[in-house]
């Protein structure tokens, strides 16, 4: 018997794949984020990747990352984002699957803002930013929410335009809070 567990060791060493399964088992009846692989979702918020309004799909790859992209608008224009999320803590339960994810975005879109200094005018320009922040999901057989917090930072802009009187001085980077809720359903 000994000669076996031997045998049996080293099987297992040299083919890990054959002793573990490369997905871990869920019970009967609970619900995966992989089970409903993709998620058509409508999102409201401030600052958000896809502006104050927007739409987004997202695909599942496994049950601890999914990406996406989605297009929205603000009150200057549209918005346009992908985005990836990685789910740091899952919990799968009967008909229910949470997480809590941290989610990364690049988006774009017009933006201005007015001028410093109490001059009359604005600046107005596309702008690029790199979104981060913390969500809490829960997915139902048909039904998505999520909802969470985070930061945007202005990483670049193009086509500037001085919209001013007089003097038009140079804007510094923003840095935004972001917050949204989202509501969707999973196929």
């Amino acid at each position: 018997t000994r000669m076996k567990t031997a045998i049996a060791l080293v099987l297992c060493w040299i083919c890990p794949a054959v002793a573990r399964a490369e997905t871990p088992l869920v019970p009967e009846g609970q619900l995966r984020f992989t089970d409903k692989p993709l998620t058509v979702n409508f999102v409201l918020g401030f600052a958000t990747p896809t502006g104050e309004i927007g739409a987004t799909a997202e695909y599942n790859f496994a049950n601890w990352f999914a990406a996406g992209a989605g297009v929205g608008t603000n009150s200057i224009g549209t918005q346009l984002a992908a985005f990836g999320r990685f789910r740091l803590a899952t919990y799968q339960g009967p008909g229910v699957a949470h997480g809590l994810d941290l989610v990364a975005a690049f988006s774009t879109g017009q933006y201005e803002w007015p001028i410093a200094n109490g001059d009359s005018g604005y600046w107005k320009e596309r702008a690029y930013w790199i979104q981060a922040g913390l969500d809490y999901e829960v997915l139902r057989p048909r039904f998505r929410f999520a909802t969470g917090i985070g930061f945007a930072s202005l990483a670049g802009s193009s086509n500037a335009r001085q919209v001013c009187v007089d003097y038009c001085p140079k804007a510094p980077q923003s840095i935004l809070p972001t917050m949204h809720v989202t509501f969707g359903f999973g196929i």
